[in-house]
């Protein structure tokens, strides 16, 4: 992939990139300059302030796809697309997978019938489901992890092997020097209009780090073409918003949709 990007006439730099100004990026020492910049940093995975979760160590999808072995036993904190599809990878692998989500259902976006067919078949495959959960600790003894979790007044412990967190995404938007820049920034993420232009002048963002974007490769991609069309200058400028994206969970079978669920 490298040599390919650089074989283009690429200048690719690999560091942590601050912004000095709207037109002045900073990276390892240098100060690159450009009449255009795109933000396209993404989003890493949120890490739940559980007491004791740090200390005792976990996995998110990134470790969870090069572990150099199997755990006997993996614990999945959250509900949401990531929790459901490895759930099943690893129970397909022979692990003892138990998965505790926080919000009463899984995939609160999707609709409940369907996701109750796809609890039932994950069921069916050896999955330990527990929603509603409220989790109050973890630690470690040797190589076992306890977590201490609630559900309606009654506590309950899971011991396991592994713990894979899946609650969520956050943006990355920490230290990129958006402040210095004027770069409108919160916790959702860089505030984009809807030809993906930020309220610094020449600066443009694309994909997950986008506020309000629904989080799908799919989108980021669209984006990425519409951002570097516009920041290029590119004529007639072009709109970023897609009303209707098609969605799926990769799970065996998919949960796939396009347009509102019957509640939306």
């Amino acid at each position: 992939g490298d040599r390919n990007i650089r074989e283009a006439g690429i200048d690719l730099r690999k560091g942590h990139a601050r912004l000095l100004s709207p037109t002045e990026v900073a990276v390892e020492g240098d100060v690159l300059r450009g009449e255009a910049v795109i933000l396209a940093t993404g989003v890493r995975a949120f890490i739940p302030a559980i007491p004791g979760l740090r200390e005792a160590g976990f996995i998110t999808n990134v470790e969870a796809v090069t572990l150099p072995a199997l755990p006997r036993s993996l614990a999945i904190i959250g509900g949401g697309t990531i929790a459901m599809e490895f759930a099943q990878i690893f129970a397909r692998f022979g692990v003892e997978v138990t998965v505790l989500g926080r919000n009463p259902r899984l995939l609160p976006l999707e609709e409940p019938e369907l996701v109750d067919t796809l609890r039932d078949l994950l069921a069916q495959e050896g999955v330990r489901i527990e929603t509603g959960v409220t989790l109050e600790c973890v630690s470690s003894r040797r190589d076992r992890k306890r977590i201490v979790a609630h559900r309606d007044g009654r506590r309950f412990e899971v011991e396991t092997d592994e713990i894979l967190v899946a609650a969520g995404r956050t943006p990355q938007v920490e230290d990129l020097g958006l402040e210095t820049a004027g770069v409108v920034y919160d916790a959702t993420g860089i505030a984009a209009d809807a030809t993906l232009q930020t309220s610094a002048p020449r600066v443009w963002a694309a994909g997950d780090c986008v506020a309000g974007t629904p989080r799908f490769t799919s989108l980021a991609d669209h984006q990425g073409r519409v951002a570097a069309h516009n920041a290029l200058g590119g004529m007639p400028v072009r709109d970023a918003i897609e009303t209707v994206v098609p969605t799926a969970v990769f799970t065996d079978p998919e949960l796939g949709r396009v347009g509102l669920t019957e509640a939306a």
